[in-house]
């Protein structure tokens, strides 16, 4: 009777540990999926080594993030379905954002719009440069 009991208290146990450590997920990873794009600056430049961030269009957590070739390309391969946003960064410029998305079995490749990237212009007020006599 102590042994049965053991026994099911054991396989329960067992049972919640796999259910908690395999969560369910709603999304599935679509083989083959592909997003790609190009960063310019405002004369068509390629900005090269620009930060690019994959976020989910619903509440922009960042999915992952990569950096732009020489020719200020980049791409992202074997994504979940869902409903994406690129945003591009580089000091200098402007963050700049793509429309949203969806990444399923219909849409596996998306070429996502050129991102052109505007120059962040900062002047300052005033500079001043102070000098002491080392002795």
């Amino acid at each position: 009777m102590k042994t049965q009991y053991i026994t099911r208290l054991l396989l329960f146990f067992t049972a919640l540990s796999v259910a908690i450590s395999n969560p369910v997920q709603a999304q599935n990873k679509i083989a083959g999926s592909k997003i790609s794009g190009t960063v310019v600056d405002e004369q068509q430049k390629a900005l090269d080594y620009a930060t690019i961030s994959l976020l989910k269009a619903k509440d922009s957590t960042l999915v992952k993030t990569t950096v732009t070739d020489p020719d200020g390309k980049y791409a992202y391969e074997n994504l979940l379905s869902g409903k994406y946003l690129v945003s591009a960064t580089m000091v200098g410029y402007k963050k700049v954002y793509s429309r949203t998305f969806d990444i399923d079995e219909n849409n596996q490749k998306i070429a996502v719009e050129k991102l052109v990237a505007a120059i962040e212009s900062k002047s300052l007020k005033e500079v001043a440069v102070v000098a002491k006599k080392p002795f």
